[in-house]
Protein backbone atom coordinates (compact mmCIF):
# COMPACT_ATOMS: atom_id res chain seq x y z
CA UNK A 1 0.00 0.00 0.00
CA UNK A 2 2.81 2.58 1.05
CA UNK A 3 4.83 1.55 -1.94
CA UNK A 4 2.58 2.34 -4.74
CA UNK A 5 3.60 5.34 -6.65
CA UNK A 6 1.73 8.38 -6.63
CA UNK A 7 0.22 8.59 -10.10
CA UNK A 8 -2.58 10.43 -9.44
CA UNK A 9 -0.99 13.02 -7.58
CA UNK A 10 0.65 16.51 -9.78
CA UNK A 11 3.24 18.93 -8.15
CA UNK A 12 2.78 22.68 -9.32
CA UNK A 13 4.51 25.41 -7.91
CA UNK A 14 4.62 29.31 -8.66
CA UNK A 15 6.13 32.55 -8.25
CA UNK A 16 4.40 34.78 -5.50
CA UNK A 17 3.95 38.17 -6.24
CA UNK A 18 6.34 38.74 -3.08
CA UNK A 19 8.97 36.57 -4.86
CA UNK A 20 8.14 34.24 -3.22
CA UNK A 21 7.57 30.53 -4.54
CA UNK A 22 4.49 29.07 -3.59
CA UNK A 23 4.37 24.83 -4.22
CA UNK A 24 1.26 22.56 -3.67
CA UNK A 25 0.08 18.97 -4.38
CA UNK A 26 -3.32 18.06 -6.59
CA UNK A 27 -4.55 14.43 -6.83
CA UNK A 28 -7.68 13.13 -7.46
CA UNK A 29 -9.93 14.16 -10.72
CA UNK A 30 -9.26 17.11 -11.99
CA UNK A 31 -13.28 18.03 -12.19
CA UNK A 32 -13.83 17.01 -8.71
CA UNK A 33 -15.22 19.10 -5.79
CA UNK A 34 -12.23 21.23 -4.38
CA UNK A 35 -11.09 20.18 -0.87
CA UNK A 36 -8.05 22.35 0.58
CA UNK A 37 -5.79 20.28 3.32
CA UNK A 38 -3.90 22.38 5.41
CA UNK A 39 -1.48 19.61 6.85
CA UNK A 40 0.55 19.79 10.14
CA UNK A 41 3.81 21.15 11.00
CA UNK A 42 6.44 19.79 8.89
CA UNK A 43 4.30 17.41 6.55
CA UNK A 44 4.61 17.71 2.76
CA UNK A 45 1.96 18.29 0.40
CA UNK A 46 2.71 14.58 -0.70
CA UNK A 47 0.39 12.46 0.57
CA UNK A 48 0.31 8.58 0.19
CA UNK A 49 -2.43 7.26 1.90
CA UNK A 50 -6.49 7.22 1.02
CA UNK A 51 -5.89 8.86 -2.84
CA UNK A 52 -7.56 6.25 -4.16
CA UNK A 53 -10.92 6.96 -2.68
CA UNK A 54 -10.68 10.30 -4.63
CA UNK A 55 -12.07 9.32 -7.91
CA UNK A 56 -14.80 7.16 -6.05
CA UNK A 57 -15.86 10.41 -3.81
CA UNK A 58 -15.23 12.60 -6.87
CA UNK A 59 -12.56 14.80 -4.87
CA UNK A 60 -10.17 16.93 -6.16
CA UNK A 61 -7.86 17.65 -3.31
CA UNK A 62 -5.67 20.32 -3.12
CA UNK A 63 -2.67 20.29 -0.52
CA UNK A 64 -0.33 23.10 -0.27
CA UNK A 65 2.89 23.14 1.10
CA UNK A 66 3.67 25.11 3.97
CA UNK A 67 6.36 28.09 3.25
CA UNK A 68 9.80 26.63 4.22
CA UNK A 69 8.93 22.50 3.36
CA UNK A 70 9.36 21.00 0.40
CA UNK A 71 9.52 23.09 -2.29
CA UNK A 72 7.90 26.60 -0.85
CA UNK A 73 9.79 28.96 0.04
CA UNK A 74 10.60 29.88 4.03
CA UNK A 75 8.89 32.65 5.19
CA UNK A 76 9.98 34.19 8.53
CA UNK A 77 6.27 34.44 9.44
CA UNK A 78 5.00 30.85 9.01
CA UNK A 79 1.51 32.16 9.85
CA UNK A 80 -1.80 30.89 8.03
CA UNK A 81 -1.97 34.25 6.87
CA UNK A 82 1.13 33.67 4.43
CA UNK A 83 -0.33 30.15 3.65
CA UNK A 84 -3.70 31.56 2.68
CA UNK A 85 -2.04 34.41 0.34
CA UNK A 86 -0.02 31.33 -1.17
CA UNK A 87 -3.52 29.97 -1.77
CA UNK A 88 -5.01 32.87 -3.10
CA UNK A 89 -2.44 33.32 -5.68
CA UNK A 90 -2.99 30.76 -7.13
CA UNK A 91 -6.69 31.24 -7.65
CA UNK A 92 -5.66 34.45 -9.95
Amino acid sequence: MYNTPLTNTHQHTMKLPDSRQFCWFESGPKTGFPVVFCTGAGMSGSLGFGLDLLEQLNIRLIVPERAGLGESTFHPEKIIEKLCYGCSSTAK
